[in-house]
């Protein structure tokens, strides 16, 4: 019996040992662990998995302020669009219009004009461009569309004289080809140099009073009625002169108070929301954010709604609605600057930019809760499906790729900084707290280097970029949203 209990003794303090190798070096441990063990185990699981399911139904019970405020101004201004704009025709390429108008010379003249369609039963693109949408020589000046469409205007203007008719009592610019009959042709320009008090001041310069002109013939170019003034029309500010019936059938703007095109700032007009507080130099930058709550149609905007409500409600009710709101403006208003950069030429509007935003921000929050998600890997893929199809949206006219990409890797570099998460240890805190310092500063740095781009970079070309962007399934498909270059 004494020898047995000896052996028992042993076998004890061989066990004890054996134990604290275990405790010491965890790797090496291969025993099983004890039903007192895997019970505590449950019970903490299920502690935590309950403290997670209350935290959520506290989360639920809060109101999304920023979704409904959301929903609430794109149903507004979509409204406005309608009752301020007309609908353009419904199809998907444009089309030609013709029409006989009585031109300055007082004969028939045929024109033609370019019918903008939007299959989202919307306006036309350059109302959407009035409304606010993004197009980037409406931020800041464009060289390429200086060169085809400004500069050349005092050449053009320098070669015209001026046509007389109705014994000089009605004029218009014309070549001196182009002045024919009964009409009298006059080197000087109507309305030009030798009507100002200060000939060397022309165009800005101050008009001698009809009272004061000489009575020579000489200047009836100054006194005459000048029935083709300065017509703004097209989508990048293009300026002919023309009489007010072909000028209305442009659809344009007529400048009744001037006399030339040079004095035109036909972008401003083209661009709408007021004039540019420098003249020919365009500083709309607020288009950023407008385009972010403006709808190029009725589809579109009900395609937008249905987004953002699977995505965007329960998103807000678990993170808060100022976190939420944040990741959705600053999403919006970095797709656009993508889009601005690589495809200036586009007209295109819409939430869809802070839509792949709050998609990025779903896979982050995957990614920071991993460990605790249920079948994370097949959310993953759900995530990454959804992902694709939007991109594939992405290819219908206003509606612009780049700006989704750009929401998209804003909204995860945001959520990174402003997601609350929960830490499943010493590391993973760390590990946490590290990628938000990151995402704070590739944000900052990322920011500051798209702007400098968009409002220094006057004449980037990318003649590739709009393959990616709308796709030509039917010919003409995206002419209308002025995507692709124009010139």
């Amino acid at each position: 019996q004494q020898q047995q209990q000896q052996q028992r003794q042993q076998q004890q303090q061989q066990q004890h040992q054996h134990q604290q190798q275990q405790h010491r070096y965890p790797a090496a441990a291969t025993r099983r662990p004890s039903a007192v063990q895997r019970m505590r185990e449950r019970y903490f699981r299920h502690h935590e998995q309950q403290r997670i399911e209350t935290e959520l139904k506290r989360l639920r019970g809060k109101r999304p302020y920023f979704f409904w405020w959301n929903l609430l101004v794109l149903t507004v201004v979509l409204i406005l669009t309608l009752t301020l704009y007309p609908i353009a025709p419904i199809g998907f390429s444009d089309s030609l219009e013709h029409s006989q108008v009585t031109g300055a010379s007082g004969n028939p003249l045929v024109v033609h004009r370019n019918i903008s369609k939007n299959i989202f039963i919307g306006p036309s693109s350059s109302d959407m461009v009035k409304l606010g949408a993004m197009f980037s020589p409406c931020l800041r000046a464009d060289k390429k569309i200086n060169q085809v469409y400004r500069d050349p205007l005092a050449a053009i203007e320098a070669a015209n004289g001026c046509c007389l008719r109705q014994s000089g009592t009605v004029c218009y610019a014309s070549t001196s080809t182009g002045c024919l009959g009964l009409q009298d042709f006059s080197n000087d320009t109507c309305y030009g140099a030798i009507c100002c008090v200060n000939p060397a001041d022309y165009p800005s310069c101050q008009m001698i009073p009809s009272a004061n002109l000489p009575l020579s013939s000489d200047y009836d170019v100054c006194r005459c009625n000048l029935i083709a003034r300065p017509c703004c029309r097209g989508l990048y500010g293009e300026c002919v002169m023309a009489t007010k019936e072909q000028c209305n059938f442009y659809g344009g703007y007529f400048a009744s108070d001037k006399t030339s095109c040079s004095k035109v700032d036909c972008l401003s007009h083209t661009c709408g929301l007021g004039p540019f507080a420098s003249t020919f130099k365009p500083d709309q930058w607020y288009r950023l954010i407008l385009a972010n709550f403006l709808s190029s149609g009725v589809c579109h905007y009900l395609l937008a709604v249905a987004a953002f409500t699977n995505i965007g409600l329960d998103l807000e009710q678990t993170t808060g609605w100022w976190r939420y709101g944040l990741i959705y403006m600053i999403s919006g208003v970095g797709g656009y600057c993508v889009s601005g950069l690589f495809t200036p030429y586009q007209v295109s509007c819409g939430p869809f930019p802070s839509i792949f935003g709050l998609l990025g921000t779903l896979l982050v929050e995957l990614f920071n809760a991993w460990q605790k998600a249920l079948h994370p890997w097949r959310q993953f893929f759900k995530l990454t499906i959804a992902l694709v199809l939007a991109l594939g949206v992405g290819l219908l006219p206003y509606i612009n790729n780049f700006s989704h990409l750009g929401g998209f890797v804003f909204g995860m570099i945001s959520a990174f900084i402003l997601l609350p998460w929960q830490a499943f240890g010493t590391v993973d805190r760390a590990r946490k707290r590290v990628f938000a310092v990151l995402a704070l500063v590739g944000l900052v740095a990322l920011s500051v280097t798209l702007l400098s781009l968009l409002f220094t970079i006057q004449d980037f070309t990318c003649d590739t970029c709009h393959v990616i962007d709308c796709v030509d399934f039917v010919d003409g498909f995206c002419s209308g949203t002025g995507n692709g270059p124009p010139f």
